[in-house]
């Protein structure tokens, strides 16, 4: 009976120290930190995070999770996915290295503007992907008087494709328009092409010509152009 009764004891003192170390260890835990990166000010979604847009701030370990970000390098340079408040701490599945993937506005260039250039016939297009250089040709009337064709605006970026069925898409699709990144001047001239005439896109190759041109119409769309270098 005494025997039963001091194996009972001993159980209960280690169930009770074993509870006690626990205890400890969640209380010291509680006291330590670990860095996480932070946002510095608000963070727009689509927006390309910048060094000054984030800081490292110390949290306490236990509210620490895997999926948040604990180094500058995990998230400067990425686009965001979503807004992060000042003081939230960024999450990794949050933020992406694909600027297509942070939307349209993280594939532009600082001061740059996206114009979709409505393409009517897809057959009559070569293949362009995001990432292209195209050239945009203005075309004005369709006879022979008065008709003409001149270069636009010469290797602009592909930032995206328009669908039939709208939106942006990186795949094979049919495609309605090209989105073309340029400069606010530019845009206005692109709008003002569109309203009186037609734009035709020009795949640019590795090595584009950078000799200008002086358009076509009625009278020189016949005459022979000699290429660099041509003999």
């Amino acid at each position: 009976m005494r025997r039963a009764l001091r194996w009972r004891e001993l159980i209960a003192a280690a169930f009770g120290l074993a509870v006690a170390v626990v205890v400890y260890l969640e209380l010291e835990a509680e006291g330590r930190t670990a860095p996480v990166v932070v946002a510095a000010k608000p963070i727009a979604a689509h927006a390309r995070i910048g060094a000054g847009d984030v800081r490292r701030a110390a949290w306490p370990s236990l509210a620490v999770g895997p999926e948040m970000a604990r180094t500058e390098a995990d998230v400067v340079g990425r686009w965001a996915l979503r807004s992060f408040a000042p003081g939230e701490p960024i999450v990794r599945g949050a933020v992406s290295a694909d600027p297509a993937e942070g939307g349209l506005r993280g594939a532009l260039p600082p001061g740059y503007a996206a114009v979709a250039v409505p393409v009517a016939d897809p057959a009559a297009i070569p293949p362009v992907a995001v990432g292209d250089r195209v050239d945009l040709v203005f075309v004005s009337g369709r006879g022979f008087e008065g008709g003409f064709a001149r270069l636009l605006l010469r290797g602009v970026d592909v930032v995206g494709l328009g669908t039939s069925a709208g939106g942006l898409v990186r795949g094979p699709a049919e495609v309605r328009s090209i989105v073309v990144a340029v400069t606010p001047a530019d845009a206005e001239r692109v709008a003002f092409a569109l309203a009186n005439g037609e734009i035709v896109v020009a795949l640019e190759g590795y090595e584009p010509s950078a000799v200008p041109t002086a358009g076509v119409d009625g009278e020189s769309l016949f005459e022979t152009t000699v290429m660099p270098g041509a003999e």
